[in-house]
């Protein structure tokens, strides 16, 4: 599964480790933050908090 993603995205295939985690951190608080935003003008008083944090 890895070298099918890293053959679809050189960009992150390049990437060390220690880069490609501190991506997967920054995707997961986007999508958190986008998620949240929707949330919040769909559903009015939905009470859900939506975790961004990334392992």
């Amino acid at each position: 599964m890895a070298g099918e993603i890293g053959a679809r995205h050189p960009d992150v295939a390049g990437l060390s480790l220690a880069e490609l985690h501190e991506r997967q951190r920054e995707w997961a608080l986007g999508f958190a933050r986008s998620r949240q935003e929707w949330l919040d003008r769909t559903k009015p008083g939905h009470g859900t908090v939506v975790d961004g944090a990334w392992p």
